[in-house]
């Protein structure tokens, strides 16, 4: 039977801002894996200006039955005015690459007819105690 020690804190290192932030995290060495997160510079995407991130996971050959180191990176660019992240590419050698957009984002206001109450229907005043 095998036992296992409480996991050692994870180690964090930064150089400087420019280079980001590393994080290992794991039982053992051989075993850790290691994120690196790292500001992009803003970019605009649809009109609107967003930050830039990128993070890069990496997979010790071996760690996850893996015959030879994998490095999964997701970029993303966030819009802190509008809450959402509007363009985001993951590439994973396992799965492939992907990206996630936001399409046709249209700054107005909605269509008033979309929360019109529809013929035959009514509004009723509910009871405030459930």
């Amino acid at each position: 039977m095998k036992h296992f020690s409480e996991p050692k804190p994870a180690r964090q290192d930064r150089r400087s801002e420019s280079e980001g932030l590393d994080v290992y995290l794991g039982p053992t060495p051989q075993e850790r894996l290691k994120y690196h997160s790292e500001d992009l510079a803003p970019q605009i995407v649809m009109g609107v200006l967003t930050r830039g991130s990128k993070a890069v996971r990496t997979l010790p050959a071996g760690a996850d039955g893996n015959s030879k180191e994998l490095k999964i990176t997701i970029q993303s660019w966030y819009s802190p005015e509008l809450k959402l992240a509007l363009l985001t590419i993951i590439d994973d050698p396992v799965q492939g690459l992907k990206k996630l957009e936001f399409k046709d984002l249209r700054r107005v206001e909605p269509d008033p007819e979309l929360f019109r109450i529809p013929d035959g229907y009514s509004v009723r005043e509910g009871d405030s105690k459930q």
